[in-house]
């Protein structure tokens, strides 16, 4: 957990907090279920981080459907999930209004606009972060890019 706060500090994701409730709050009337069942509330940097923990344990423990982490059979047994989040209809409503970046200031022209808070945040993190040892090798061989991103190398 340590490690995992080093790139995402408490500023970071309250911004995440602040963007999302910003999103939530603008975009509540398009989603009418999740105001309507009171799923949606406004979320806080503890719940952002159980949330942030959650898709991390979806990464390792990869099941068919989302709605299986909520099971409570031997096979899923999804007490791990209910500890985090209490009910999927709140990981759902969490999941529709997630913005990490202000919606209001994005730039149509970039085509990380998406996650462009959270690059430029990891990427200073790891300058600020990494301090090479004595023996440090540079490979200096380059090798040709096939990738169709255009901002890959």
């Amino acid at each position: 957990m340590d490690f995992f706060k080093l790139f995402f500090t408490e500023e970071v994701v309250d911004s995440i907090v602040n963007f999302t409730n910003a999103y939530a709050e603008t975009h509540i009337d398009n989603k009418p279920t999740h105001k309507i069942d009171g799923t949606w509330k406004r979320t806080t940097r503890e719940e952002m981080y159980d949330l942030l923990a959650f898709l991390v344990y979806q990464g390792f423990h990869p099941l068919p459907a989302t709605r299986d982490y909520w099971r409570i059979t031997s096979l899923y047994n999804g007490n791990y999930a209910r500890s985090m989040i209490r009910t999927r209809r709140r990981y759902e409503a969490l999941m529709c209004f997630l913005k990490v970046v202000d919606h209001r200031t994005e730039d149509a022209n970039d085509r990380l606009r998406k996650v462009r808070f959270l690059h430029d945040h990891v990427q200073e993190s790891c300058k600020r972060l990494y301090v090479p040892g004595k023996c440090v090798s540079v490979d200096e061989r380059m090798v040709k890019c096939k990738a169709r991103a255009p901002f890959t190398q």
